[in-house]
């Protein structure tokens, strides 16, 4: 049996965080995530209906642009980072495919605390705008996924 692709991803820094001695400049990077053969939701049910034997992976992907900046508050410092993506997934994939490609934002911050023993512990949120209908299912609503 064949081992499937689960994904495929790259990303590079294009500008590091405090670029030419200004404290003020994020780090900023672009990427790429392809899934060329994702078992879904949106195909599981599809293809369950059709034929529950042989139920087939969708492709999607995302390519995105994010800025990251730690900022040095005492005694905690907070990381911010936030960007824009252009998906055909919902949910990462996870939820399925979006019926077409959309540009939708994210944004994270959390707090950095040292802890006992040389561990971090690090308090975070993010906030990522979704696709809102995936692909046949147009009365399903996901406009935000937040942690």
């Amino acid at each position: 049996m064949a081992k499937r692709l689960q994904h495929l991803q790259w990303k590079v820094s294009l500008v590091p965080e405090n670029y030419k001695k200004h404290k003020w400049v994020p780090a900023i990077s672009t990427g790429f995530v392809a899934r060329p053969d994702v078992r879904n939701v949106g195909n599981f049910v599809e293809g369950y209906a059709n034929n529950s034997t042989k139920v087939r992976g969708m492709a999607d992907g995302d390519i995105y642009a994010v800025a990251s900046k730690i900022v040095p508050l005492k005694p905690v410092p907070l990381v911010l980072s936030g960007g824009v993506r252009g998906t055909n997934a919902v949910l990462w994939g996870m939820g399925g495919n979006a019926p077409d490609w959309q540009a939708r934002a994210f944004g994270a911050a959390a707090f950095v605390i040292k802890a006992p023993h040389a561990s971090t512990i690090i308090l975070a949120s993010e906030a990522a705008q979704q696709p809102h209908h995936p692909l046949a299912f147009p009365t399903l609503n996901i406009p935000t996924t937040l942690t």
